[in-house]
């Protein structure tokens, strides 16, 4: 382990010791505004992803995605996005980038973590984010970092995977919400 992946475990660790910054808000779909993605590239789905964004915000939702790039390189999507690199995160385990700041900042309606399996510095950024409601994958011994998790079959693509956060999401807001 690196050193700042030392750190930023022990980060981490303080923050789930803690818990979240705040109570989970389950926000009717037709009502949401403001969705956050945060990704990790998965090599050929690129356009899975694209179609997902696209999706949203033809239901006229505001989208927000954040990615982690290990070095920088061409984009392959067709929706704005930010990223951070290794090189931005300190010896110490802190993530020096404003637009990862921005990000945990923001209050989203929902925040969908699109990866089949968090790794150290999506957790610390689910850990401290403001979103109203967490949504991704079920990963055993992380259920700490979701509202809302979806068990993905390891043959699914990740346009079935991704079909199905948001739909269980929409029906689970939906069902809480008519009574």
């Amino acid at each position: 382990m690196k050193i700042a992946d030392y750190f930023l475990k022990r980060k981490t660790d303080q923050l789930i010791r803690k818990g979240r910054l705040q109570e989970a808000v389950m926000v009717p779909i037709p009502e949401v505004k403001d969705i956050g993605i945060l990704f990790l590239e998965e090599e050929g789905q690129h356009q899975a992803l694209n179609q997902f964004v696209e999706g949203l915000m033809k239901d006229h939702k505001r989208v927000r995605a954040l990615t982690f790039f290990e070095n920088y390189h061409s984009n392959p999507y067709q929706f704005k996005f930010d990223f951070f690199t290794k090189k931005e995160i300190s010896l110490f385990g802190d993530i020096q980038n404003e637009k990862v700041s921005q990000f945990i900042d923001f209050r989203f309606d929902y925040l969908f973590c699109v990866s089949r399996q968090v790794f150290l510095p999506f957790e610390y950024i689910l850990m401290q984010s403001h979103a109203k409601f967490r949504v991704g994958f079920h990963e055993e011994g992380k259920e700490y970092l979701f509202d809302l998790m979806v068990e993905p079959p390891q043959d699914a693509s990740l346009q079935t995977l991704l079909a199905q956060l948001y739909e269980y999401t929409q029906k689970i807001s939906l069902s809480l919400h008519e009574h």
